[in-house]
């Protein structure tokens, strides 16, 4: 490309690009991608996800904040993901949080959360007594890390979900 700077013609190469959005359009033929914790279920967001949740009219129907997301949303780094506790199955664990759901994920325990993978493998490495998530509008979601830990099988069972963890992510199940 050719430009004028200062009166002078300068030969530029220009490399375009069209940067990945922050909530992917499709899942190229994966499946969703989930874990679940003592019956939170932790999700990332996706344009399928949303079509799921709200149906075909998701553009109106869900969250503003997930909506400026799909729409202007681009990626600070490539494995960058909005997660989000999609919804609160009933336990011992969860007891007064069931009402909980599409809630983005801030941080773990103080540790912002760059992806699901990420948030998952925290969790699974946590030895601290609770487990303290920082939900989007100030919101927090406390669990016991004993109680959380022991009471997922129950859940799993219980709700007939075959893994507490998609397919994407059995190997940090395995790794524990």
């Amino acid at each position: 490309m050719l430009i004028l700077r200062n009166g002078q013609e300068i030969k530029e190469t220009v490399i375009l690009m069209h940067p990945e959005p922050l909530v992917p359009h499709h899942l190229s033929g994966r499946d969703p991608s989930y874990f679940i914790l003592a019956g939170v279920v932790f999700t990332s967001v996706t344009e399928p996800y949303l079509l799921s949740e709200y149906g075909c009219d998701y553009h109106r129907e869900a969250p503003v904040k997930l909506l400026d997301k799909l729409l202007h949303g681009h990626r600070g780094t490539p494995d960058e993901e909005i997660v989000i506790v999609s919804q609160i199955l009933a336990s011992d664990a969860t007891l007064g949080y069931e009402d909980g759901y599409n809630s983005q994920v801030i941080s773990f325990n103080g540790a912002p959360v760059k992806n699901l993978r990420h948030l998952f493998t925290m969790v699974l490495a946590c030895n601290e007594r609770f487990m303290t998530l920082e939900l989007e509008y100030s919101e927090l979601l406390v669990l016991d890390s004993q109680l959380a830990k022991s009471m997922t099988k129950e859940v799993i069972d219980r709700h007939g979900i075959p893994s507490m963890a998609s397919k994407d992510l059995q190997d940090l199940v395995q790794d524990t």
